[in-house]
């Protein structure tokens, strides 16, 4: 493992100390009351930072006698790992997974011999194919990404540049935004947030792409001689943002708010797959309303499909992480991102509101049925694990080189079809927003009769039409046939 990753491992180990909330996941939107129930059951806080601890150690990093590691120096790894496949040879690109079928896992049809006529239903019912497709944000090298450095500036110290090395980039990547379609104020945040991130290392045009899993570097050195226009160009750009940083009056808190800004696209990087689709344009604008230490203004609603990808796309997904990590070890980022620095990567969603939903059924059912009680513990522990390993079966996860999910989600459809059908109920009693996940919906899709079991089950129990032996036995008779019709009809 290369010492980047280490220190990524790190800043989610320090994150997991401080907050205090590392168990608190974004599902769907969660009423004050399920997050204050959601952080009483999070005393695994502790645990999971033991875990972080001894999985660290093994890597070298080194902590004092109160868990606190130890100064970079005495723990960074002095040399990546070897690759373990062949560099030589050529990566196939992803493509659509098709999984195998769960009519073929023995565990989703426990106690039913393989000619038994209701498992044979229940195969042609689910289908013999599950299909996800794998491939999260596409690198299409948009040059109007591009972050430009004037070649005169390639071997200032970005992190103490002075007042005229500032307005020489500001006024370069302004020219430079000259060709998108945006306003001048819009043109004049993007080329400050620009500036801001060259100086806080986020952005650097000596990075190279292969050391951070992608294609190409967004931070560009001009070449000598090269720029975006002639004297008259220049001059004009400068009198524009000299009087938009006039008539704007929030540059000093736009400055800022940057860090904010940021997190934020890392954020929905994270739990969407992309920086910015139309679609991510009111949850942006719902987020950071709850930024209360911004001024009005300072972001406008309009701004966002820019600042994700025009101001700040050049930050890699690695470093973009680690900004998002990193502020909240620290505790300078607002409190809407900083809970939700845990968040499920897309394409994991799925093992959290499997989960969530599982341990809301407990309290309709009494308990589960020993058949299927070690499945469900494999569900939760492996959504400890994944706080842990924060991109492992991310569809973004190559670009942190993590691995694929190292468990199907094949293997628990019918798990999901239980959860997602006991959560299902009337409006007035739906429990969280189990039953409005979309992960949880296409997996349960292939379990539509366990889904109408328990979906009827729920009903009749918060209707009070359901005895409490009904209740004792449901979970171990979920794939029973025998008086199954009676007792559909009991709950109806």
């Amino acid at each position: 493992m290369s010492a980047e990753s280490v220190k990524a491992k790190l800043a989610v180990y320090l994150a997991t100390l401080t907050e205090r909330r590392s168990y608190l996941v974004e599902v769907a939107n969660e009423s004050k009351t399920e997050i204050e129930e959601r952080l009483r059951k999070g005393k695994k806080v502790k645990a999971l930072a033991d875990k972080m601890r001894d999985e660290l150690k093994k890597e070298g990093v080194k902590f004092n006698e109160n868990n606190e590691p130890l100064p970079e120096s005495d723990w960074e790894l002095k040399e990546a790992a070897k690759q373990e496949e062949d560099p030589g040879k050529k990566k196939e690109p992803e493509k659509i997974i098709i999984q195998q079928s769960v009519s073929d896992d023995k565990t989703y049809f426990e106690g039913l011999s393989e000619d038994d006529p209701l498992r044979k239903m229940l195969a042609a019912i689910n289908g013999d194919a599950y299909v996800s497709n794998d491939m999260g944000e596409a690198e299409l090298g948009n040059p109007e990404y591009r972050v430009y450095i004037p070649y005169d500036l390639r071997d200032i110290d970005f992190k103490n540049m002075n007042a005229v090395h500032r307005s020489a980039i500001i006024v370069t990547n302004y020219l430079a935004l000259k060709k998108v379609e945006m306003s001048n104020r819009q043109r004049y945040k993007c080329a400050v947030i620009r500036a801001i991130c060259l100086q806080n290392g986020w952005m650097d045009y000596k990075a190279k792409p292969e050391d951070h899993n992608v294609a190409y570097n967004e931070a560009v050195l001009m070449k000598e001689g090269e720029v975006f226009g002639d004297v008259k160009a220049y001059t004009d750009a400068r009198a524009e943002i000299v009087a938009e940083s006039k008539a704007y009056e929030h540059t000093a808190n736009l400055r800022k708010q940057v860090t904010n800004i940021v997190c934020l696209v890392a954020y929905i990087f994270r739990v969407r797959g992309h920086h910015y689709l139309p679609d991510y344009q009111q949850r942006y604008e719902e987020l950071w309303a709850k930024n209360t230490n911004c001024a009005k203004g300072v972001v406008d609603k309009d701004d966002w499909r820019y600042l994700a990808t025009v101001a700040t796309h050049a930050i890699m997904p690695y470093r973009l992480d680690k900004v998002y990590t990193d502020a909240v070890s620290k505790g300078d980022v607002y409190s809407a991102m900083h809970i939700r620095v845990n968040a499920p990567a897309a394409g994991t969603a799925v093992w959290f509101v499997l989960s969530n939903g599982l341990r809301a059924i407990e309290t309709i059912t009494g308990g589960f049925a020993s058949t299927i009680r070690s499945r469900i513990g494999e569900v939760h522990d492996y959504v400890e694990h994944l706080l842990i390993n924060r991109w492992e079966g991310a569809i973004n996860r190559r670009f942190y080189g993590a691995r694929d999910a190292t468990k199907s989600i094949n293997k628990y459809i019918d798990l999901a079809g239980i959860a997602h059908g006991a959560n299902d109920v009337d409006d007035e009693v739906k429990v969280s927003g189990v039953s409005k996940a979309q992960s949880l919906i296409k997996v349960a899709n292939a379990s539509p009769i366990n889904r109408a079991i328990w979906r009827a089950t729920a009903r009749g129990v918060l209707s009070g039409s359901a005895n409490r032996e009904f209740q004792e036995t449901i979970g171990k008779r979920m794939l029973d046939n025998i008086g199954f019709a009676g007792e559909m009809r009991a709950i109806k």
